[in-house]
């Protein structure tokens, strides 16, 4: 009877309608499990992720000089997702009890308050020297179990989000203000808050990692309400066990016995998160800029950018000489994606798209190197006419005893040049000559 009576009676304290399960694991973090980062990913990109979460007495007071126990233990699922979309994060959490237990209520389990919210980037750290974001959450009061594990009306959190990269070490930072409905219980307020979270996450390898963090949160009237303030200090790390699925897990200690602040708590979960930049073909080429995200890009100078192979095409070469005639023992080599060398007399030829240098040489005239871009339009005909080399011609006029006498010559039809020895220069090959009249003026 004695022991049915303190059973009643502790049974007919009135139940206070709080939250005091403050912590909610980072939506979208890749480094940290309790701080937000300012990181974000491309339109379309999403991430989901789920926690077996345990708190130890994440409600208890300091009345007198003993501590008073109002939530003894809770252990939940908390499944959380995220959502991309025009430089903005959208996320939501549900926090589904599967045990609490309350010296003024009955062990129940039941739903926890949903949250919703939205993040968007101000600041990209990439490249600044900070990130920084802004924050904003809604909170249903959906909480249907009895023990003080839900509120009666709608919250709100606002935060600022700012953090760092220090190579292997990245630094975040969330300070934020949170509206929650008024409640009382003993001397304790429960009412608009302050908080605050800092964390680091140190990337051991490229696939693990390992991180700390301190949370805190006050009452805005926390000078009038010493038992208002909670801190807890959270270790953690995270392994990468597949291409898109991640472990995380860690544990807390609370600093006080503040509402809010646990004996302990244990967090052990896996994620989906996919890369934010798949690159299916391994070309370099993001899937999401690839126009063939199954076939690897050739880099060979032509349409780079678009991901794709590119076909071969049909061109045309034509060297001449400087009077567009054929030349006789002209060699032609393409270098470039491949090296193609032309037989003798070959001008047509099929070949892959890119750019390519042209190398040319004949006997007589100077030798071409010139870079082609080839595209993938059939037909492409590159005309070159080559420059003939330059020789040296020496003519003297002189009578039947050999005395010299004045003379003008012609070569291949040019001006008159005075037949004295004088050396020319005329390109390589077959000219003809003559010798003007003596009255043709000489060439000035």
């Amino acid at each position: 009877m004695f022991l049915s009576a303190l059973v009643g009676a502790a049974l007919a304290q009135p139940v206070p309608q709080l939250n005091t399960q403050v912590f909610r694991p980072a939506i979208s973090s890749s480094s940290t499990l309790w701080t937000e980062d300012t990181q974000t990913a491309p339109d379309g990109y999403a991430t989901a992720r789920g926690f077996v979460h345990y708190a130890h007495r994440p409600f208890r007071l300091q009345v007198g000089d003993e501590t008073q126990v109002v939530v003894q233990d809770v252990a939940e699922l908390d499944l959380a997702g995220a959502y991309h979309f025009k430089g903005l994060r959208l996320g939501a959490h549900v926090p589904i009890y599967g045990w609490t237990t309350s010296p003024l209520t009955p062990d129940q389990a039941g739903l926890g308050d949903m949250m919703f919210d939205l993040q968007g980037r101000i600041v990209d750290g990439a490249h600044a020297p900070v990130g920084v974001a802004l924050a904003g959450r809604l909170i249903l009061p959906t909480g249907s179990v009895a023990a003080p594990l839900g509120a009666r009306s709608t919250g709100w959190e606002l935060a600022g989000i700012v953090d760092r990269r220090f190579g292997d070490v990245h630094v975040s930072t969330n300070i934020g203000t949170r509206g929650v409905p008024r409640a009382t219980y003993e001397h304790v307020v429960w009412d608009d808050q302050l908080f605050v979270r800092a964390g680091a996450g140190w990337h051991v390898t490229e696939h693990a990692g390992l991180s700390g963090e301190l949370g805190a949160q006050t009452n805005w009237s926390s000078g009038d309400n010493p038992a208002g303030t909670a801190a807890e200090l959270l270790g953690g790390g995270w392994l990468g066990v597949a291409d898109s699925v991640v472990l995380r897990g860690g544990a807390s200690v609370g600093l006080g016995r503040a509402p809010g602040t646990p004996v302990a708590r244990l967090l052990l979960g896996a994620s989906w998160e996919p890369d934010m930049y798949p690159d299916r073909d391994l070309d370099g080429i993001v899937d999401r800029d690839d126009w063939c995200p199954d076939q690897p890009e050739d880099e060979d100078g032509f349409d780079d950018w678009d991901g794709c192979t590119d076909a071969p095409t049909t061109i045309v070469v034509d060297l001449t000489d400087p009077d567009g005639q054929p030349i006789d023992g002209l060699s032609v080599t393409l270098d470039g994606p491949e090296r193609h060398e032309l037989s003798d007399g070959e001008r047509v030829l099929t070949l892959h798209p890119g750019v390519y240098t042209l190398h040319a040489s004949a006997d007589g005239y100077l030798p071409l190197s010139e870079e082609l871009v080839i595209g993938d339009n059939a037909g492409q005909t590159f005309e070159r006419p080559l420059v003939a080399k330059l020789g040296t011609l020496r003519l003297w006029a002189v009578d039947s005893l050999g005395n010299p006498v004045e003379g003008y010559f012609t070569v291949s039809g040019s001006d008159p040049w005075p037949a004295n020895g004088k050396a020319i220069e005329v390109p390589a090959g077959e000219h003809a000559w003559s010798s003007p009249p003596r009255a043709s003026p000489p060439r000035p």
